[in-house]
């Protein structure tokens, strides 16, 4: 079966290292036969904050979006 690691840590209140978890999974008699990552490590992703929004002067359905971001 596979479970998923925040759902498990949501469920028993867990802290610990990703390997300690698998070992005492393991040493329970619930044998961990590997770990697989759901998606890839994103990269080139910047976050931002929208500070204000406004109506575009020219367009209904369109707006202006003043964004903070971090500096990288």
């Amino acid at each position: 079966m596979k479970y998923s690691e925040t759902w498990l840590r949501e469920w028993v209140n867990l802290d610990l290292p990703q390997a300690k978890i698998c070992q005492t999974l393991t040493m329970s008699g619930l044998e961990v036969e590997s770990i697989t990552a759901v998606a890839q490590p994103f990269h080139h992703v910047i976050i931002g904050e929208i500070i204000t929004v406004k109506p575009h002067p020219n367009a209904d359905r369109l707006r202006i979006c003043e964004v903070k971001v971090a500096n990288q």
